[in-house]
């Protein structure tokens, strides 16, 4: 929490022709001077930088971005990467990925306290930074099947096909044409083969994030349990394969099946 607070009293929002300019420490300073003239301008400074403190240290987009302070430019990209994911999800999701993460914060505090030791400490930090970030992933695809099934007219799907099927069935047809027929004609196939497995598809994901969420729970109770917490585990088989393809997260296919 210190850390977010520093963070958030030395924020620099970007200022055409100034550059980075930490505006909340500045204006922080104006209302102390101008306490020396009548002490109201304290208190009214205090309680804007109170308010303004809480609202940014309570900002899940916020805390993604300074999590990543100090960081490789790289991981500076996977980490707003991270953050916009976030952003765009339904407030259930992001509720539900707090908590994780909340009991993720619950497991390290406890290692604090005990005789883990740096080594497991640093081991188990990443074992659970891995299993949050797969658990965001696989909300964000849980989110974009429900998002294709509402944005998307399977009846009028149906017909396109049969449509474009009874194209390619006429003999007058041109070579290339025909190309580019058969090429939106597997297009087609393939978006009516994903919400035909849409059902299928959102039970795995389901079933992923409960075994995520359970993972956790036992480091937790692990943590608080034993003066020597185990090793946590991150290598989960996935039932679902929807993140196959996925680009934004920090974490490769790769690295999933380590």
């Amino acid at each position: 929490m210190w850390r977010y607070l520093n963070e958030a009293f030395w924020v620099r929002p970007e200022i055409a022709g100034l550059g980075r300019i930490p505006l909340n420490a500045l204006g922080l300073l104006g209302f102390a001077i101008l306490g020396f003239g009548h002490e109201a301008f304290w208190f009214i400074g205090a309680g804007l930088e109170a308010a303004f403190l809480t609202a940014l240290v309570t900002n899940e987009r916020f805390r993604a971005l300074a999590d990543a302070r100090g960081r490789e430019p790289a991981d500076l990209e996977a980490a707003e990467q991270h953050a916009s994911v976030l952003a765009a999800l339904s407030e259930a999701a992001k509720t539900r990925h707090q908590k994780l993460l909340k009991q993720i914060e619950s497991t390290l505090r406890s290692y604090r306290k005990s005789d883990i030791g740096n080594v497991l400490e640093e081991t188990n930090r990443a074992a659970l930074d891995q299993l949050a970030e797969l658990h965001l992933r696989l909300l964000s695809a849980q989110q974009n099947l429900h998002d294709l099934h509402a944005s998307t007219d399977e009846a009028a799907l149906h017909r396109e096909i049969e449509l474009v099927r009874r194209e390619l069935g006429y003999e007058k047809i041109t070579a290339t044409l025909r190309e580019s027929k058969q090429a939106t004609l597997a297009i087609l196939e393939k978006r009516r083969a994903n919400l035909s497995r849409r059902e299928d598809s959102l039970a795995e994901i389901e079933g992923d994030l409960d075994r995520i969420e359970a993972q956790v729970g036992l480091a937790r109770e692990n943590a608080a349990m034993s003066n020597k917490p185990e090793a946590v585990s991150a290598n989960i088989e996935l039932a679902t394969h929807l993140l196959d393809d996925t680009s934004w997260s920090p974490l490769s296919s790769e690295e999933q099946s380590q």
